[in-house]
């Protein structure tokens, strides 16, 4: 029989986890509203055609947006005194950075051969339309993948997200959570049915947990930077070589 203690350790325990969940999932919503909030105001300001189409406005919209990312998840990071390791990959590291590519490329293309036998084949990528007015965007894109967007989510999911959970949950949960909300993040990202919708933002979540046991592996937040940064840059030249 659990003495009164005891029962209220529980209880404060139960609490406490609720409340890191709470602070997680908080911390995804506080992301996705500064950086579409940018997008709705870079429509404004430039006109959803420059927006939709690869016009300035969807430059602008990028890069503001994905930079108050990095800002809110700094900002966190520094408030709740997170440990954030980041040096330059060592010889090891940088060979797991390779075979961190190499692997999340190919899971993500089995994943999605896989997806598109299970839904209807209609649900596209956002990008998808950008990318088609104007295809030079892949290669500007890929670049600022390496140099903006992969840290600003990296340091988000993996710094400060991950690193949240890891403090109530221990590090596999950590990645896990961290990688499911990785995958909710690019929710937004698609178009078409509902369930082609979440399966496709699925396999970016299943993805993400090599990024995330990287990062546990060498506690070097570089690492998955690296590796989701170069998993973008691979994808998008792959695409620009054969239109």
């Amino acid at each position: 029989m659990n003495s009164p203690v005891d029962t209220e350790a529980d209880t404060s325990t139960d609490r406490s986890h609720l409340r890191t969940v709470a602070v997680a999932i908080g911390l995804l919503l506080a992301g996705m509203a500064v950086n579409n909030g940018v997008g709705l105001f870079a429509v404004l300001v430039f006109g959803v055609e420059s927006v939709t189409t690869g016009g300035t406005g969807f430059l602008v919209g990028a890069v503001f947006g994905q930079g108050l990312v990095f800002v809110v998840a700094l900002a966190y990071v520094r408030w709740r005194s997170l440990r954030i390791p980041f040096t330059l990959p060592s010889w090891k590291q940088s060979l797991l950075v390779g075979v961190g590519v190499v692997v999340s490329v190919v899971a993500a293309s089995v994943l999605n051969l896989l997806r598109q036998s299970l839904s209807p084949p209609n649900t596209i990528s956002g990008l998808g339309e950008v990318f088609a007015a104007d295809p030079t965007l892949m290669l500007v894109v890929g670049v600022l993948s390496v140099v903006l967007f992969a840290p600003a989510e990296e340091l988000l999911f993996r710094g400060a997200i991950q690193g949240r959970l890891r403090e109530a949950f221990g590090s596999r949960w950590a990645v896990v959570g961290a990688s499911t909300l990785f995958g909710a993040w690019h929710l937004l990202n698609f178009a078409g049915s509902l369930l082609g919708t979440i399966l496709a933002a699925a396999v970016l979540g299943v993805v993400s947990l090599l990024w995330g046991y990287a990062y546990e592996r060498t506690d070097n937040l570089a690492v998955p930077i690296l590796i989701h940064g170069l998993y973008n840059l691979t994808f998008l030249l792959v695409s620009y070589a054969i239109l």
